[in-house]
């Protein structure tokens, strides 16, 4: 399968999440966002997820699936949450100068949630960084004769 086949089930899978996320806004919708999740199919192909040679197999029950799954869902709701903050600028204080509704409309709100967006987002760039550099093996792998 070629890349963009696999950036585009990436994306779908990605915007299922969003959906799911968007339509459950509040603290107690987590347990059917997780719920909802673990009965959508992985983004990647059976061919993908399974290797006959070494008979492992990565489904969607599979721990290693439920965790990238809520992994995902996490960043997404971060970073959709920051940028909500930022473009409603976003404040507690009701002293100094801003909007009378929600949203405040705080320029100080508004520049401080922008600050943390790149922060996050610099954060989870930095994480891929790490596996974007090839791993050299620290032990030598067996071979098959």
């Amino acid at each position: 399968m070629g890349t963009n086949e696999t950036q585009t089930r990436t994306r779908s899978y990605y915007d299922q999440v969003q959906l799911l996320i968007q339509q459950s806004e509040n603290q107690a919708a987590w347990t059917s966002i997780l719920s909802n999740l673990f009965h959508m199919d992985n983004p990647f192909p059976n061919e993908q997820l399974f290797n006959e040679q070494c008979q492992v197999y990565y489904g969607k029950y599979q721990m290693e699936n439920v965790a990238w799954t809520i992994s995902l869902v996490l960043m997404s709701w971060v970073l959709r949450n920051f940028q909500r903050k930022m473009e409603d600028g976003h404040c507690h204080n009701t002293i100094h100068p801003h909007g009378e509704t929600l949203p405040r409309n705080c320029d100080i709100g508004r520049q401080f949630h922008r600050e943390m967006l790149k922060g996050i987002l610099q954060s989870y760039r930095d994480i891929v960084a790490l596996f974007d550099t090839p791993q050299t093996p620290t032990t030598t792998p067996n071979t098959v004769n």
